[in-house]
C-alpha cells in the first residue's frame, strides 16, 4: 500500500482552492452545464492561484508543482465541477507534459511559457472516427513537404476541442501501418487548413467542449515536431501514465461530492413529519 502524507503547503493550498471554488465557481455551475457552454471567467479566476500551468516549471513561468500537488488540485476542482478539471488535465498533463518530456528547448520556451500563463488552452487530437483506443487505426496522415508537414484527416470527442488555442497532433507517416509511423506534432489555431467541426452533445462534463478537428492540406513547419518521426506511440504511453492517475483523482473528487451531497440530503430529509 502506497502511503502518501501532505506537505503543509500542500494542505494550505487544498483549504485555500476548497473554499474559492466553493465561493467563486460552484454558484454558476449548474447554469454552465445547462447551458452546454465553456465558462472563460472561471479560467480568469483560476489563474492568479496558477492553477493552469502548475506543473511547468518555474523557469517557463510555472508552479513547478509534482503529479500530487496536482491530483490535490484536480480532486477538489471535480468536487465542484468535473467539466473544469477536464480542462485543467488536458492543459497541464495531457499536453504541457509531453512538450516538457520531448520537445526541443525552443518548444518549451515558446509553447511552455505561453501555457503556463493560462490565458491560452489547449486539446490533444488522437480519437479519431475508426481509431480510439486502437492507436493503430489511426488514418490522419502527415506527409513531409519540404519544412513542412501537410496534414489531412479528422479527429473527434477532442476535448477543449474548440476552446484551445494549441492542440497536439497524431497522425501518421505515409506508407506506414499499425503503431509505425505515428507522429505528433504542435498545432496552433488560425495554422491554414485547421478548423473545428461538430460539437458533440453530452450526458455528462457538458461545459467542457467535445468538438471535431479538422485538417486539410494544413501546413504545420517541421520545427513542430513534438520528439521523433515515428515515436507518436511512445510518447502518449508516456503521457497517459501522468494522465490517467489526473484522471482516477477526478473520479474520486466526483465520488467524495456524491457522497458528501447523499449524506447531507440523508441527514436533513423529512418524511411524514
Amino acid at each position: 500500500m502506497l502511503d502518501i502524507e501532505f506537505t503543509e503547503e500542500q494542505r494550505a493550498l487544498q483549504r485555500v482552492l476548497r473554499d474559492f471554488l466553493r465561493r467563486e465557481i460552484l454558484p454558476t455551475v449548474a447554469e454552465y452545464d445547462e447551458r452546454e457552454e465553456f465558462c472563460w471567467e472561471w479560467i480568469e479566476k483560476l489563474r492568479p492561484l496558477q492553477i493552469l500551468g502548475l506543473t511547468i516549471p518555474e523557469e517557463y513561468g510555472g508552479g513547478g508543482q509534482g503529479i500530487v500537488t496536482n491530483c490535490i488540485v484536480v480532486e477538489e476542482i471535480s468536487k465542484v465541477s468535473p467539466s473544469l478539471a477536464t480542462t485543467v488535465i488536458a492543459h497541464n498533463c495531457a499536453v504541457a507534459r509531453p512538450i516538457l518530456k520531448s520537445g526541443t528547448d525552443e518548444q518549451k520556451q515558446r509553447f511552455l511559457t505561453m501555457l503556463s500563463k493560462g490565458d491560452k488552452l489547449v486539446g490533444f487530437g488522437i480519437t479519431e472516427p475508426a481509431a480510439g483506443t486502437d492507436m493503430g487505426g489511426i488514418r490522419t496522415t502527415l506527409r513531409p513537404d519540404a519544412d513542412h508537414y501537410v496534414a489531412n484527416g479528422t479527429k473527434h470527442y477532442i476535448s477543449n476541442g474548440d476552446i484551445g488555442s494549441v492542440y497536439l497532433l497524431m497522425g501518421r507517416l505515409p506508407e506506414t501501418s499499425g503503431l509505425q509511423g505515428l507522429t505528433i506534432v504542435i498545432v496552433e489555431r488560425g495554422t491554414p487548413g485547421f478548423s473545428t467541426g461538430k460539437k458533440e452533445k453530452k450526458m455528462g462534463l457538458r461545459s467542457n467542449p467535445n468538438c471535431e478537428l479538422i485538417f486539410e492540406d494544413c501546413r504545420i513547419p517541421k520545427a513542430n515536431l513534438l520528439g521523433q518521426e515515428g515515436g507518436g506511440f511512445r510518447q502518449l504511453i508516456a503521457m497517459m501514465n501522468g494522465d490517467r492517475v489526473c484522471n482516477a483523482a477526478e473520479a474520486v473528487g466526483v465520488a467524495q461530492a456524491a457522497f458528501d451531497y447523499a449524506m447531507n440530503y440523508a441527514h436533513e430529509r423529512t418524511v411524514g413529519g
